[in-house]
């Protein structure tokens, strides 16, 4: 469960979905939210809980695992992501603000148990291509991606202590041809940057293929989907082992 808990929470940035219209009242929560996502349950138990504003942008998201309670709260200026307090049972672990040029998320300053600030860069189609975190200490660790039309379908990760880069493994992914939920969200960047799998992609992932900084594979996780009639996922089943429902308001 770990490991799809952790994929999930990486998912989403552009809002590309029709099915909302923004307002500009944000804090009126009675408006129509049919068709975002609500939680995802594992044996009929929420794992992760979404709640959202009236226009339809997040509100917060919520992590449920082994007895413990992870809860992400979202804050808007200018009709963009401004900040996020992310707590641990309650109490409040990290600080997240967000700096944009362009329109475009370019920095992301967190405050919190290890203080750190990333920088990401774009191509020319607004996709995101280089993120490096800077950690205090001196490390910084570096994703960068390549991309198949829409789709990111792969991302190298490295760790650098001094001035020398060195690749730490990579990540490929393969995709099926309908809508991922995440990708509703209209969420600039995601609190678990480790893995980074379908934070800009319109597609739900059906393989993960992970390597290490010898080129050795040393996991392959397949993804088998239920969808509805709109082409979302509303069941998933992870090696034909673990399964998971998609609740949708």
């Amino acid at each position: 469960m770990k490991k799809f808990t952790l994929l999930l929470l990486m998912m989403g940035l552009i809002m590309t979905s029709c099915k909302k219209t923004n307002s500009e009242d944000e804090t009126d929560d009675n408006q129509d939210l049919t068709g975002l996502i609500k939680s995802i349950n594992m044996g009929g138990t929420p794992i992760l809980e979404f709640s959202y504003y009236g226009n339809g942008k997040i509100k917060s998201k919520t992590i449920h695992q082994q007895g413990a309670q992870m809860t992400i709260a979202y804050e808007y200026s200018d009709n963009k992501l401004s900040s996020q307090t992310e707590k641990y049972n309650g109490s409040t672990v990290a600080q997240y603000t967000f700096t944009y040029n362009n329109n475009r998320l370019t920095r992301v300053t967190i405050v919190g148990v290890n203080n750190s600030y990333w920088e990401m860069q774009y191509d020319n189609d607004g996709k995101i291509i280089l993120a490096i975190e800077y950690i205090s200490g001196g490390q910084s660790i570096k994703h960068a991606f390549t991309y198949n039309s829409d789709n990111l379908i792969e991302a190298f990760k490295y760790n650098r202590f001094g001035s020398t880069w060195e690749l730490e493994s990579h990540m490929e992914f393969a995709y099926d041809n309908k809508h991922n939920p995440f990708f509703d969200l209209n969420l600039p960047y995601s609190e678990v940057l480790d893995e980074f799998a379908g934070l800009v992609s319109p597609n739900n992932f059906t393989r993960v293929k992970k390597y290490d900084q010898n080129n050795i594979l040393t996991e392959d996780t397949q993804y088998d989907m239920t969808y509805n009639a709109e082409g979302y996922p509303t069941h998933v089943v992870e090696n034909s082992q673990d399964s998971y429902d998609y609740i949708y308001y």
